[in-house]
């Protein structure tokens, strides 16, 4: 009896430890889409800024190296964040449906009926 309670403990950990992975999975996909949208955003912004800058004719010298170099790190830093965003989002999405197809295949319980009374453990591979 103790064999099989705590094979029943551990089946629902499992279950438990399953459901929390692909939680987190999730949520480091979802972080990747925003990495991605906001890399977007700021490698637009630097580029329309450097792009802006030919036309400022106001600036002194010191002022328009400033602006450049700005530029650059927006775009720089904006690339970094679509890569990085990519990444995690392929990462996420592939360890959900991993962990997804685990819980999946693994169901179990304890059966009470007037024909049968046990317990069932279920792994589909």
């Amino acid at each position: 009896m103790i064999l099989i309670s705590s094979h029943l403990f551990s089946q629902d950990y499992d279950q438990f430890l399953y459901k929390h992975k692909i939680e987190r999975y999730k949520h480091l996909s979802n972080t990747g889409r925003v990495f991605i949208g906001s890399g977007g955003i700021l490698t637009a912004a630097g580029i329309i800024s450097a792009g802006l800058l030919s036309q400022e004719k106001e600036l002194s010298e010191i002022e328009l190296k400033n602006r450049i170099i700005v530029s650059y790190i927006a775009v720089g830093a904006g690339i970094d964040l679509i890569i990085g965003g990519f990444i995690m989002k392929s990462i996420g999405a592939h360890k959900t449906e991993q962990y997804q197809e685990k819980l999946n295949n693994l169901s179990g319980g304890i059966i009470f009926s007037r024909e049968c009374k046990g317990l069932s453990l279920v792994y589909r591979f």
